[in-house]
């Protein structure tokens, strides 16, 4: 059997994503599911004057064999101002050089790109994986306090460049 492939940075947005990322992270905005008390999404707010909107979403890796489903991130970038929820600003160190990574599980069956890992000059992360709660997200960073509930241990994950 050949190993499946989840991806969360495809061909034609891993470079758009990147390069947006690159121009620096202003700031962020989360939204919370109450249901699942967990986020459902990911605002960024980036130097370039654009919004980037992370989101998660569920596949099934073997349906016939068991239930297990694994997690990916879908990227929207959404400039409708009405849409946006309000920013939260971030300190500068946040605002340029910053190391742009993915969030890697791997498997004997399968290969899934689960999270981003956004790293400043001082060498802290703001990562953005996906949840233990279904199609939820949950994040790893200095300023955020909520609990942090990967759908995997973090330890299982490796970074990789997106590109």
């Amino acid at each position: 059997m050949s190993k499946k492939f989840f991806r969360s940075f495809g061909a034609a947005n891993a470079k758009d994503i990147t390069d947006a990322l690159k121009t620096g992270l202003m700031g962020y905005s989360v939204v919370f599911d109450q249901a699942w008390q967990a986020v459902s999404s990911v605002w960024l707010f980036l130097g370039n004057e654009t919004v980037l909107n992370i989101r998660s979403t569920m596949h099934d890796v073997e349906p016939t064999k068991s239930w297990e489903e694994i997690g990916t991130l879908i990227f929207v970038f959404n400039n409708n101002d009405e849409l946006v929820p309000p920013m939260i600003p971030l300190k500068l160190e946040w605002h340029s050089d910053l190391n742009i990574q993915k969030l890697v599980y791997e498997c004997e069956d399968y290969l899934t790109e689960s999270g981003l890992v956004v790293m400043n000059r001082n060498g802290d992360e703001f990562c953005i994986v996906t949840s233990s709660a279904v199609c939820m997200l949950t994040i790893k960073s200095p300023f955020f306090s909520e609990k942090f509930t990967p759908e995997r241990e973090y330890s299982e994950y490796s970074m990789a460049s997106i590109l």
